[in-house]
């Protein structure tokens, strides 16, 4: 996310785990979540983050959510603070081999699709903010060419692409 960095907006909401795991690591995070029924239950687990003693300690008043779609949030400025680094994890595309993603992907694959928009939506961040974060499938194509910096996992890996002067 970049040492700099203070507050996130997590563009590609869905369960909320992605923006849950940030909020813990220290930073603030508004997570955008189109869909209006995932919308509704990460809104109410951030209430329910609030009346818990324990998990208020751990994330504080650093998680929010926001229902909208994400190229119209970033290019409206709608945001409780402008973000240090948009981060994408769009709906990975099926892939080859016997394994099978894990059930919660499969569960929002079958709610959602995948994110054909994805590009768009990148270009959309890139236009906003001068960091944007992509969490692909390590043997995925990247959403645009050349990547400024890619950081690989076993199964996953982030590229960066930073604002071109």
């Amino acid at each position: 996310m970049g040492k700099r960095a203070k507050h996130i907006l997590d563009a590609t909401g869905g369960f909320g785990h992605d923006a849950a795991l940030l909020t813990c690591m220290g930073w603030d995070v508004t997570c955008v979540e189109r869909h209006p029924f995932l919308a509704a239950i990460l809104e109410l687990a951030v209430a329910q983050i609030r009346d818990n003693p324990d998990l208020h300690q751990a994330i504080g008043d650093r998680l929010r959510v926001v229902h909208g779609d994400a190229s119209t949030v970033l290019s409206a400025g709608e945001w409780p603070c402008p973000p240090d680094v948009v981060y994408l994890d769009p709906m990975f595309e099926g892939r080859s081999g016997s394994a099978k993603p894990r059930k919660r992907a499969q569960l929002l694959q079958r709610l959602l699709g995948t994110d054909q928009d994805a590009p768009d939506l990148l270009v959309t961040a890139r236009a906003v903010c001068g960091r944007v974060v992509v969490k692909r499938p390590d043997d995925g194509p990247p959403l645009a060419p050349s990547p400024d910096v890619v950081f690989k996992g076993r199964l996953v890996r982030y590229d960066v692409y930073l604002q071109q002067a």
